[in-house]
C-alpha cells in the first residue's frame, strides 16, 4: 500500500476582499484517515475546504489532492470537473465544525 498522503497542503494563503483569511496553512492526510477541521466561527474552515476543492482560488502555496496539483492562478473555469476528485469525496458538517471523507 502506498504511504504517500492523499492530501498535502503547503503554505496555503487565501484572501477574500483583499483581507487574508488563510495564511501559511500546512497539513497532510493519509489515505484512509479522518481529518477534522475545527475552530471558531470566522476562523477559515469553510474557506480551507473551498480552497482544497478550488472553489475559492488561493493566492500562494501548493495543494496536492489524490495526485492532482492545484496552484495559485489556476482558473476554476479552465479546470475540468473531472480533474477535481476531492469535490465528490469531502463532506462538510458546519454545525459540528467537522469535515469528513465520504
Amino acid at each position: 500500500m502506498n504511504d504517500d498522503p492523499v492530501l498535502c497542503v503547503r503554505g496555503l494563503r487565501t484572501e477574500l476582499g483583499g483581507r487574508p483569511v488563510l495564511a501559511g496553512v500546512d497539513l497532510e492526510a493519509a489515505r484512509g484517515k479522518v481529518l477534522a477541521v475545527v475552530g471558531p466561527s470566522g476562523a477559515g474552515k469553510t474557506t480551507l475546504l473551498r480552497a482544497l476543492n478550488y472553489l475559492t482560488p488561493f493566492h500562494a502555496g501548493e495543494v496536492l489532492v489524490a495526485g492532482l496539483r492545484l496552484r495559485p492562478g489556476m482558473s476554476s473555469a479552465r479546470t475540468p470537473r473531472r480533474s477535481a476528485p476531492s469535490a465528490r469525496r469531502w463532506a462538510w458538517c458546519s454545525r459540528a465544525s467537522t469535515s469528513f471523507r465520504t
